[in-house]
């Protein structure tokens, strides 16, 4: 899963895409569906080439977490002959690769659309695994180089769908 994840940011680093527009991105998030999970954190980056006026497409990759309610790093009361070891609570990891659409009105404004691979890692008990997806939202320019963007982002599995929103601020460049 690391070095598919690993693949694509190196594709998404070609000579081509560093001659396109970049950003950075970083908020929060929710799991959707899931009311133990406390609201994460999320940092990402963007490249867009340039393909039109009012069509975009972009290749996004980005890192979500999310902590379990009632679970932080704590240290027992009693220690072994070892010594004293963190016992760490759950936690949901989120990795993603994403190609959304963007379709941009004229004052910046833009819906997006798109499809991806979302490498989820569960601890410490679930495992981890890898999961097609698709995400839609909409993203408002600050000025010449922000923005704030909103997406939900569905994971496809066997019997359910898994879902994520994220609100962020971004900076391009």
């Amino acid at each position: 899963m690391q070095r598919r994840l690993f693949a694509l940011l190196v594709l998404a680093l070609s000579p081509v895409a560093l001659a396109s527009q970049s950003a950075v991105f970083a908020g929060f998030g929710i799991e959707n569906g899931e009311p133990e999970y406390l609201p994460g954190f999320q940092l990402g980056g963007r490249f867009s080439p340039d393909v039109g006026a009012h069509f975009g497409v972009r290749v996004d990759l980005a890192y979500q977490a999310f902590v379990r309610m009632g679970t932080s790093v704590t240290y027992g009361t009693s220690c072994p002959l070892g010594g004293c070891a963190p016992r760490t609570g759950d936690a949901v990891k989120l990795f993603s690769a994403s190609t959304p659409l963007a379709i941009f009105r004229r004052s910046g404004f833009a819906w997006t659309a798109g499809v991806g691979l979302y490498g989820i890692i569960e601890s410490p008990h679930d495992g981890s695994y890898t999961r097609p997806g698709w995400n839609f939202g909409f993203s408002a320019p600050f000025g010449r180089a922000m923005f704030f963007e909103v997406r939900y982002h569905g994971l496809v599995g066997r019997q359910t769908t898994r879902g994520f929103t994220s609100a962020s601020l971004g900076v391009g460049f």
